[in-house]
């Protein structure tokens, strides 16, 4: 370990039991959070669906792409709407640089 880390062991060693329970919750939280997220992303590699809950409650479900190959920006319906530009670059940054009184 660290001597950082030593150092706030000693410092915690001094606390008294519900905040040193207190602390270990925390950190061992934090560790769980960690391998959730890990543990998403790894279920999504099985192409796994995976369910958020919050409070016990569904919230979302984050499904893999079926076939990632087959997925890519210019798939997206945004990608190309501009085809044809009516203004210059130039025009375009200046109509988005306005203040907003100026519109």
């Amino acid at each position: 370990m660290k001597e950082s880390a030593n150092t706030i062991l000693h410092q915690a060693l001094e606390l008294s039991a519900s905040e040193r329970s207190e602390i270990v919750e925390k950190l061992l939280s934090s560790l769980q959070e960690e391998d959730s997220a890990l543990n998403a992303v790894w279920t999504l590699e099985m192409n796994e669906s995976v369910t958020v809950l919050y409070q016990g409650k569904v919230k979302g479900v984050i499904r893999p792409v079926s076939d990632p190959a087959a997925f890519g920006v210019n798939q997206h319906p945004f990608f190309g709407m501009y085809k044809q530009p009516t203004t210059s670059v130039q025009d375009e940054l200046e109509r988005l640089r306005k203040p907003r009184h100026d519109v």
